[in-house]
């Protein structure tokens, strides 16, 4: 490996390995070191049994199965998975993995990890948050609307309408209503602009 590769992939903040046909690791940086907690000397010339006992029984064994499918298919693999070491802690990983035939003709796969917990936690605590924030304003409205005069219930749906209306374009989440049928028939933007679409093509066309 040269020293431009070597430095790249040492700097690399994304856990990355080598493993050749055999599965046995060949290299590990230290983005993999510290991520799983693993001395390189622990893990270069082993297989990933070696690295599984650290998870829970569970995913270990789950785990096993599916490497040893990919390796014997040689399969590409790209997903997002969420594992238990056995500690208890949990963690989201984004893997992607890809075969190649090196300088000498052998295969190897090159596997990139990215711990990408933090940032799925951040996600479902603000999906939370703007839950419980619908949930406020659904019993504010309802405390009002038990205390109003039959003439101003009208103005106050209205108006109570409207906010829920705002949430609902503005909601960092996507959302769209379908019918039974699977047809689109309502959507807001935050999930137009994360599929790509416009709305007039998207309400209407079957889900």
């Amino acid at each position: 490996m040269d020293k431009e590769l070597s430095f790249i992939l040492e700097k690399s903040t994304s856990a990355i390995c080598y493993l050749d046909e055999l599965a046995i690791f060949t290299y590990v940086n230290d983005s993999f070191c510290k991520l799983f907690k693993i001395e390189k000397n622990e893990i270069i010339g082993k297989k990933p049994d070696a690295l599984l006992k650290n998870f829970s029984i569970d995913d270990s064994l789950a785990m096993q199965v599916e490497y040893e499918k990919i390796f014997q298919r040689k399969e590409e693999v790209y997903g997002e998975y969420t594992v238990f070491l056995k500690t208890g802690k949990r963690l989201v990983l984004e893997v992607s993995l890809k075969f190649f035939d090196d300088s000498s003709g052998r295969i190897i796969a090159i596997i990139f990890i990215d711990d990408i917990t933090y940032f799925r936690d951040s996600e479902l605590a603000l999906i939370q948050t703007y839950k419980s924030l619908i949930d406020l304003q659904f019993a504010i409205d309802q405390s009002s609307m038990a205390t109003v005069t039959d003439e101003s219930a009208e103005e106050l749906l209205a108006a109570s309408e409207q906010k829920y209306r705002l949430l609902y374009e503005n909601a960092p989440i996507g959302i769209m209503l379908v019918d039974i049928d699977g047809n689109i028939v309502e959507s807001n933007q935050y999930l137009l602009q994360l599929l790509g679409y416009e709305r007039k093509e998207f309400i209407g066309s079957r889900y």
